[in-house]
């Protein structure tokens, strides 16, 4: 339960499937202790992404890829850090594996510090891939209404914590 990724039911406004990933509950260091191994996380994400490509290719138009939304509640600096050879796996393995799936990212509930940080890894990035990215702090549904559209009908099932208290009771 600590590699919280998951393939959602539906699409985002543009049609494109939606992989969603509690980036901020990854707890790599209690994992470890918990006798989980990279090995084991790598075979998750692989299944996840197989999923993911399978929606791709099944969506009205596979060539616009998928939609990564992370929900960064809980993330810090220094538990990035601690995971740092987790993700340096995980994105090796989408280099490879999975080239021109993503479509773009939205980032949502992000500690405004990390702003700073995105900026800074944006300037490493081409224009095309920058243009990709979205990062916000606060309340996620401002900046998921761009993806998703109107409050009273996603086009994907959103995970409800992600949704202002009047879209729960709809």
């Amino acid at each position: 339960s600590g590699y919280q990724s998951s393939v959602l039911d539906g699409v985002d406004v543009h049609g494109r499937p939606v992989l969603f990933n509690r980036l901020g509950a990854f707890d790599w260091p209690s994992m470890r202790a918990q006798g989980v191994t990279l090995p084991m996380v790598v075979r998750r994400h692989m299944r996840t992404m197989e999923m993911l490509a399978a929606a791709v290719d099944a969506a009205p138009c596979p060539y616009d890829g998928h939609l990564l939304l992370l929900d960064l509640k809980g993330a810090s600096v220094s538990g990035t850090i601690r995971a740092f050879g987790v993700w340096r796996e995980i994105v090796a393995i989408g280099n490879l594996s999975y080239p021109e799936l993503l479509g773009g990212v939205c980032m949502v509930r992000g500690p405004p510090a990390g702003r700073r940080a995105v900026n800074l890894i944006k300037q490493l990035l081409d224009k095309e891939t920058r243009e990709k990215l979205k990062y916000s702090t606060g309340e996620a549904w401002p900046v998921l209404t761009h993806f998703f559209g109107a409050l009273e009908s996603p086009t994907a099932e959103l995970p409800a914590d992600l949704l202002p208290a009047r879209a729960k009771a709809l």
